[in-house]
């Protein structure tokens, strides 16, 4: 992933190419690739796409999750953190677990799982690819199962939505609390992160060096003219807590 610009259109192509699933229809579990037409927004922009063909998921006939655009770019940093032994909730399609257990410098990666049918897909699905013996399956609910473990990054991605809340807050400062992680990164950090910068909570100083990165190359894009600020609206005192919980404000 390293030098490949998180908003350059080709890198759906590129990241597609490297999943490369067919489909799967196995207990309710189901990835198909389908065309979709109408609006799809990228991440942190409202960026316009049409007639583009990317695997989704289904559990039980309802969607789950897709790897769309927005998906691949918001993976992007998890995937430049992901070092030493790793830790993961919630597997979904696999794809950060598929990209982390690939890397070099990534030792191993423990995946939160609390649906057997996901970790029985993936493993169907992928035990043949690269990095697959470095990846370790903890069932049940990350809740519960995550105590006193050590990890040199820690990605929290078990969230349908993007909207910062209390629960994300409140994990938060559970897995700090009753483990020893140095780095930790939920799904949507960057938006709050950037949110955080626009209202003057943060400045640069508080970015890592990955986060200047990431954010320069959003400014240069096209894709700056169609920021989506939603996460702007999210409180100041909901914004600065999930900070606070991180240990940046």
């Amino acid at each position: 992933m390293s030098n490949i610009n998180p908003f350059d259109d080709r890198l759906l192509d590129r990241e597609l190419a490297f999943y490369k699933l067919g489909e799967y229809d196995e207990d309710g579990i189901r990835i198909v690739t389908k065309k979709v037409e109408g609006r799809l927004g990228e991440y942190l922009s409202k960026g316009f796409r049409t007639g583009v063909h990317f695997p989704v998921m289904f559990i039980d006939g309802d969607l789950w999750m897709s790897l769309s655009f927005s998906e691949i770019q918001s993976h992007y940093l998890p995937i430049e953190y992901a070092n030493g032994v790793v830790g993961t909730g919630g597997l979904g399609m696999g794809y950060f677990t598929l990209r982390a257990a690939v890397k070099d410098s990534v030792e191993r990666v423990d995946v939160y799982e609390i649906d057997p049918r996901v970790i029985k897909f993936f493993k169907k699905s992928f035990s043949r690819r690269k990095g697959f013996k470095k990846i370790n399956f903890i069932e049940g609910d990350v809740r519960q199962t995550l105590k006193g473990k050590e990890y040199d990054f820690f990605f929290m991605d078990i969230y349908q939505a993007m909207e910062l809340n209390q629960a994300m807050i409140d994990d938060i400062n559970f897995v700090l609390d009753v483990n020893t992680v140095i780095h930790y990164h939920l799904w949507g950090m960057e938006r709050i992160i950037l949110a955080a910068y626009n209202k003057k909570i943060i400045g640069p100083h508080n970015f890592t060096n990955e986060e200047r990165w990431f954010f320069g190359q959003f400014l240069e894009s096209d894709k700056y003219g169609l920021y989506d600020n939603d996460s702007d609206y999210e409180p100041n005192t909901m914004i600065e807590s999930c900070l606070l919980a991180l240990d940046m404000f």
